[in-house]
């Protein structure tokens, strides 16, 4: 008898020991931790957009769900890809962490404000049927402010990742997004009008103080002394040239998603794009699990550029492994998904939600591909990947929502992540072609 449970006690302790090397590496530690920080939140977003709601009409929720996107896509303009900059530099910056970390944190302030002051100021061209942001000096302060700490709240998640803890960013995640829903429940009652935005705003101000103290007093210190690479300090030349070509990229992608709920709010009306919208929330929260899971790949790939196709091996099948029975799910799933939102969410919102996960697939390969165009300082890369989807969302969506209605921005969704994979993965088949033929090898993608 004790010869037969030897084995199995040996074969439990060796999947064991083999389960903690492997969390122990970084890449797949940071990843899973980002990966698990990303489901936290999201389960959370859903449950704060499920109260919302229900607690208030749809087309208030259509109009404050606007806000917030204006609120994103504001923030996401005046980052200026200092999220990639911080989380492929500061592997490398040693001593110089600290003012580099600081010096990010103030050009995002400052275009922030600039950026929210240029929209308050130009809402007549752009909301010719009525301003979404009120005509008076304290929301004007209230909507910049958000914006602000909507900038700082998304670089410190890059500062966590670059400085490899990402365990701190589940903490800040979650508690953040707890206490959203605990003041949306509150402000139902006594703060009707402005409850959502409210709820929305206050916890990203709450989040970015401890957590900044803990950057700059603790972590920050800690990898300045460790001097944890010999690769030589990066130049300023060299982070500008890299922001530069990346930001393009980013103002595609940007334009390609923060500003698809703008567009429908806009031909469709505030109870459709409340519909959308809360659809768009549950794609941009499954998005983000490759997303943040690539930003450990760029993190990992700056220190050992000689790995990355290993790299990137590794990460596509993790990323597989956790999002294919999430797509499987949620595309049989749907109309259930959306009846915890309301009934009228389910009629109007399931073919949509079925379609824009379906899209994750190829988005997570492409996802992959602009990780390693990073690493490997490949701007015109990534502005190519970027622009190529902008185009084909925006320009399909117009015609394809004016016909049918939300469900229409899906199929543009779909077809354009769909056709730009499939070109990748057409390069890269030729890339492998001609390798074989000239017999010579390089860094290459490899998913």
């Amino acid at each position: 008898m004790d010869n037969v449970q030897k084995p199995i006690v040996s074969n439990k302790a060796s999947f064991l020991h083999q389960l903690i090397a492997h969390l122990r590496e970084p890449l797949h530690r940071n990843a899973y931790l980002l990966a698990f920080s990303t489901a936290s939140a999201s389960l959370l977003g859903a449950i704060y957009w499920v109260l919302a709601a229900r607690f208030y009409p749809a087309e208030e929720v259509g109009m404050h769900s606007a806000i917030v996107s204006s609120v994103m896509f504001l923030s996401g303009l005046a980052q200026l890809d200092l999220i990639n900059v911080l989380n492929r530099f500061i592997p490398n910056t040693g001593r110089l962490t600290t003012r580099f970390v600081a010096y990010c944190y103030l050009l995002a302030i400052v275009a922030s404000v600039i950026a929210s002051i240029i929209f308050i100021v130009g809402q007549p061209i752009w909301a010719q049927e009525g301003s979404l942001i009120e005509n008076n000096l304290p929301y004007i302060l209230w909507f910049t402010i958000a914006v602000v700490t909507w900038s700082i709240f998304s670089l410190q998640d890059s500062v966590l990742t670059g400085l490899r803890n990402a365990n701190w960013i589940p903490v800040e995640n979650i508690s953040a997004n707890l206490l959203r829903i605990v003041l949306l429940a509150l402000f139902a009652a006594s703060f009707p009008f402005h409850g959502i935005l409210a709820s929305w705003t206050i916890p990203i101000f709450l989040a970015i103080l401890p957590m900044n103290y803990l950057i700059f007093r603790r972590l920050i210190p800690i990898h300045e002394q460790a001097q944890i690479t010999t690769a030589p300090i990066p130049k300023v030349r060299q982070i500008a040239t890299f922001a530069a070509g990346n930001y393009v990229g980013t103002l595609f992608f940007i334009c390609s998603t923060l500003l698809l709920p703008l567009i429908v709010v806009g031909r469709a009306g505030a109870e459709a794009n409340a519909y959308f919208y809360i659809v768009w929330v549950i794609r941009g929260s499954l998005d983000l699990i490759p997303m943040n899971m690539a930003q450990s790949l760029t993190a990992e790939g700056a220190l050992d550029q000689a790995n990355l196709p290993l790299y990137m091996r590794k990460m596509w099948a993790q990323m597989m492994r956790l999002l294919l029975p999430i797509v499987l799910i949620l595309c049989l799933a749907a109309p259930l998904v959306l009846t915890i939102f309301g009934a009228s969410y389910s009629a109007n919102g399931s073919t949509l939600l079925r379609l824009v996960v379906l899209a994750v697939i190829p988005k997570t390969l492409i996802i992959l591909y602009l990780g390693a165009a990073r690493v490997l300082h490949q701007p015109k890369r990534i502005i190519a990947i970027q622009g190529s989807l902008c185009i084909l969302v925006l320009g399909l969506s117009f015609p394809l929502l004016d016909t049918y209605g939300i469900d229409g921005v899906g199929f543009a969704w779909l077809i354009s992540h769909a056709l730009v994979a499939g070109a990748l993965m057409l390069q890269q088949l030729r890339g492998r072609v001609r390798a074989q033929q000239s017999s010579t090898q390089g860094t290459r993608f490899t998913p």
